[in-house]
């Protein structure tokens, strides 16, 4: 599990890619994951994918890890 402040929702799915399965660990974050919009720090994200990549990079159940922002209510 990744111990990181801005990781606040992990979970696997998978896709279907030119007939092959792929595993992809999805990490929901609080984090603006846009460079062009306000409030972006890019310091914090990259953070966050070196510690996700850490985390779970050796994983050999994972294919791909996908970064997406916290929907707004």
């Amino acid at each position: 599990m990744i111990q990181h402040p801005n990781a606040k929702t992990v979970w696997t799915t998978i896709e279907a890619e030119a007939g092959q399965i792929k595993t992809v660990l999805v990490v929901e974050t609080d984090l603006t994951l846009n460079p062009s919009a306000d409030g972006y720090d890019g310091d914090a994200v990259n953070d966050l994918v070196d510690e996700t990549v850490k985390a779970y990079g050796n994983v050999g159940t994972i294919d791909r890890i996908r970064f997406t922002p916290i929907k707004p209510d």
